[in-house]
């Protein structure tokens, strides 16, 4: 299966979260966060980095609203499978390329 077609449920979902999120409904923000911060299953994990990677634009261009989201983000922890790493590395990347803010040490 074509790993962009089995990530159009994640992305789908992170769109909708941070959305709803924005217009005052956090629910589906707080299971995202929660995703990030537990570790509980690695391919969830995986493709919740790589949805994140695609919907970079969305959180970066007000990152005082997301920034549990950046928080929980950047507090990566590289003890995960390699193919999480990458994915992480990914989005990271992604969050870099898009707002050179985020590159400042």
């Amino acid at each position: 299966m074509n790993d962009k077609v089995s990530l159009t449920p994640f992305i789908r979902f992170i769109e909708t979260a941070l959305n709803t999120k924005a217009s005052g409904d956090p629910t589906k923000y707080f299971h995202l966060l929660n995703q990030l911060q537990q570790h509980e299953d690695a391919e969830t994990l995986r493709r919740t980095y790589l949805g994140l990677a695609n919907c970079v634009e969305i959180f970066t261009q007000k990152p005082a609203e997301y920034k549990e989201l950046i928080h929980s983000i950047f507090a990566y922890q590289f003890r995960s499978s390699q193919e999480v790493t990458h994915a992480f590395i990914q989005l990271v990347l992604q969050i870099v390329s898009f707002d050179g803010i985020f590159s400042i040490p």
